[in-house]
């Protein structure tokens, strides 16, 4: 790729494959309104071509950030005369004048138009929806593209004429479901579907569950408007009540209903954390075991109302257990895990492997350091450290992944060679190359699972560290172990030539066997590319080979 070509690559992409307005141009924030006009009357008025050549995005990010930051400072008549102009923002547009968003919506490439509206959506910019519509946009496929976020940001925003406008024109019917509103009101989004039932967007029947998350979440005024004293779901009430912490309505509704006093209540009263409800609980004789303390170790998220929770239900004599010690170190609640241990509550592995899934080193070394039992299981889990890491959104360095590996390790955890295996079925080479480099055991299954994953990467590895036969039949392993694979035409050709090529470049030799194979599995690309480079063929072989062309 030349580099101007690769440059161009840069500006236009985020790494993501999304157009990213601001990663370019982030300067234009720092320049004076004079000459940040300047440099919009020399693109505008006539001099683009001097600058297209350069860059194309140029022009589209200093409408976006002109329009961003600017508030319309440039002349949008004389941007809209310049026909090169099809990189209008999406951000400029939602963000716009009608008739800047005309201009896009008749000349943007379809990902930046659809993206214009779902950004108007979001912003309440109804007119721009309009626009769009006129001018055959589909909203429907425009609202494809990060549906749920883009809908929960809809509601969360209240546009309520934005709504009304796509669920008669965009195909949002979505919004009216009962598992998307669900998920609103586990998002803590219970007022605005409130606003969604008292706009008639949505029915109370949709919304069967907010009464609940309204006492859960604590907003009195409305639930005392919901609530109806013949409700046959009294006691979910109370239960939602109990699990957030909500005393007052607690005992409002206790005044309107009789209570079950279960260990149902008494497990969501732990989680609540309000020391008020778990009295009343242990005063009506609630039935009680271990696991209560272990529904404390969550209470509402917070680690100090854990912690004062635990501490107020062993005072009153409730009994723990492991699973104590294990979900205090799952909710990282360091201090909570030492005060446990220090009154005598028991642990197992559990808590070291809740430590490691989350990845926290001081809890792993105070797990080690307080004697913690242990076993080569770890490592694996180790591994799913870096997939939770994932999951959350907090990718964690190399270095600091690597490290808990170490940890492990150093601690003097054993291990064997399922180890090296979980190490490549991660697909982790710097923790499998230090692993071996510290007389970890090699797992022969390696090599094939380098094959079944196409991992071009892993492969070189085992042949460069000798874990690989160097002879003609590592040829007609990948040819055989990617046939076998699942991959679809013509992915597959294409995987199996990858890993020829890289055997070629170390000088690995062929044989007929090679050819065989190829043969046998009716692998006609691969055949082809085995004759272009040498590959001995016998004249049956051949001739095999023109029948197939023929």
């Amino acid at each position: 790729m030349s580099q101007r070509k690769r440059a161009r690559v840069d500006l236009e992409s985020n790494g993501c494959g999304e157009e990213d307005p601001s990663s370019s141009c982030a300067h234009i924030q720092d320049l004076p309104d004079d000459l940040f006009q300047y440099c919009l009357e020399f693109v505008g008025k006539g001099n683009f071509a001097f600058v297209a050549p350069v860059s194309k995005f140029f022009y589209w990010n200093y409408i976006s950030q002109g329009v961003q930051m600017r508030n319309n400072v440039f002349d949008v008549d004389v941007i809209l005369q310049q026909g090169r102009n099809k990189y209008t923002s999406p951000h400029a547009v939602c963000n716009g004048s009608i008739k800047l968003a005309t201009h896009c919506f008749l000349t943007a490439g379809t990902k930046i138009r659809q993206k214009a509206c779902r950004l108007a959506a979001v912003e309440g910019r109804k007119d721009i929806l309009e626009c769009a519509y006129s001018l055959d946009v589909s909203l429907s496929e425009a609202m494809k593209v990060d549906r749920k976020a883009v809908l929960e940001k809809i509601v969360t925003g209240r546009h309520l004429e934005v709504i009304k406008f796509l669920l008669m024109k965009g195909g949002i019917e979505e919004i009216k479901n009962k598992s998307f509103i669900d998920k609103l009101l586990l998002n803590g989004h219970v007022l605005d579907v409130h606003w969604m039932v008292e706009n008639e967007i949505i029915t109370s029947q949709n919304a069967v569950n907010m009464k609940y998350s309204l006492a859960e979440q604590g907003h009195f005024d409305i639930l005392k408007r919901k609530f109806r004293r013949n409700d046959r779901s009294f006691q979910a009430f109370l239960l939602k009540a109990a699990e957030g912490g909500q005393l007052e309505i607690f005992n409002w509704l206790l005044q309107r209903g009789d209570c079950t006093w279960d260990l149902k209540l008494f497990k969501c009263a732990a989680f609540g954390g309000s020391i008020s409800i778990l009295k009343q609980c242990l005063e009506n004789n609630c039935p009680s075991d271990a696991i209560i303390c272990k529904f404390a170790m969550n209470a509402c998220g917070n680690k100090t109302k854990a912690l004062n929770t635990l501490k107020w239900l062993r005072e009153n004599g409730l009994p723990w257990d492991a699973k104590t010690c294990q979900t205090a170190s799952q909710s990282g609640n360091l201090e909570a895990l030492k005060w446990a241990r220090n009154n005598g509550c028991p642990w197992d592995i559990e808590a070291l492997r809740a430590a490691v899934i989350r990845g926290d080193l001081f809890l792993i070394e105070y797990c080690f350091e307080n004697g913690c039992p242990s076993n080569s299981s770890l490592y694996k889990n180790a591994f799913q450290t870096f997939a939770f890491q994932r999951a959350k959104g907090d990718i964690k360095t190399s270095e600091t992944k690597l490290n808990i590996f170490k940890i492990l390790h150093q601690y003097g955890v054993p291990w064997d060679k399922s180890v090296s295996h979980a190490a490549a079925q991660f697909l982790h080479l710097p923790a499998l190359t230090w692993a071996l480099q510290n007389c970890c055991p090699w797992d022969d299954d390696i090599y094939h699972m380098a094959m079944r994953h196409c991992n071009k990467a892993l492969l070189k590895y085992c042949i460069e560290n000798d874990h690989v036969p160097v002879d003609c039949n590592i040829y007609v392993d990948v040819i055989e172990s990617l046939s076998n694979s699942g991959l679809s035409e013509p992915h597959l050709d294409i995987g199996v030539i990858l890993f020829l090529q890289l055997f070629r470049e170390y000088d690995i030799p062929m044989d007929e066997s090679v050819i065989d194979c190829a043969v046998r599995l009716q692998r006609l690309k691969v055949f082809r590319w085995l004759r272009c480079n040498g590959c001995p063929c016998r004249p049956d072989q051949q001739q095999h080979l023109d029948a197939l062309d023929g």
